[in-house]
């Protein structure tokens, strides 16, 4: 056979594999290794000084419920501990990760949650004490410890639950909604009018706002 057409033969061969497997796959990216610099999203689990850079960081994805270096973001933590995996020199934090979830106690308050209470404890910190956090994903008609972007309150109070000493403000949420009165206008909406009253504020009176769609 001619060679042009073992080539053809070959080619048609190679055509027909792509159609029925796709394009031939290309090996994924190390998933953990040692590297200079921690890129977003990702954590590390032990630090070392090397030739090529110092520090080293040892990469790795984060996954809940693992040990690591650094918190990325996505993540919180409920432990933190010394440990000399994290540090050239002595020891420095290590933290326990999770995914944050509805009702748990951490030691941050993640994007998208607020708190419903707060007390000290000394699982949060390395020494000493620290506040640990009851997280909520906030709903409608909640009361929590923080005004939650996307959310309005109609009431506020000091409460002992939201602060580890002393007392600190306990919001009433509410989901905004077209002709009601609430204590603040929130982004992309309006009022249509003002009144002074009770609640708003911790003592005293403030302005309340009958907001609207714009």
């Amino acid at each position: 056979m001619a060679i042009s057409g073992v080539l053809r033969i070959a080619l048609g061969l190679a055509l027909a594999a792509t159609a029925l497997f796709g394009p031939t796959a290309t090996a994924a990216p190390a998933a953990s290794g040692w590297a200079c610099t921690v890129p977003p999203g990702q954590t590390y689990t032990a630090v070392r000084s090397s030739s090529s850079c110092t520090p080293q960081y040892y990469v790795d994805t984060p996954t809940d419920a693992s040990r690591a270096c650094s918190v990325p973001s996505g993540f919180t933590y409920i432990t933190v501990q010394s440990a000399s995996a994290c540090s050239l020199t002595g020891v420095a934090p290590q933290y326990f990760l999770r995914v944050p979830q509805d009702a748990m106690y951490t030691c941050t308050v993640p994007p998208g949650f607020s708190y419903l209470s707060v007390k000290s404890t000394t699982s949060c910190v390395t020494s000493g004490v620290g506040p640990q956090y009851f997280i909520r994903v906030p709903q409608d008609s909640m009361r929590t410890c923080t005004l939650p972007p996307g959310f309005t309150y109609l009431s506020v109070a000091l409460s002992t639950t939201c602060a580890t000493s002393g007392s600190a403000p306990e919001y009433f949420i509410k989901t905004p909604q077209d002709r009601m009165w609430a204590c603040t206008v929130p982004p992309g909406w309006t009022y249509i009018g003002t009144r002074q009253a009770n609640g708003c504020v911790t003592s005293g009176t403030a302005v309340q706002y009958f907001i609207a769609r714009p």
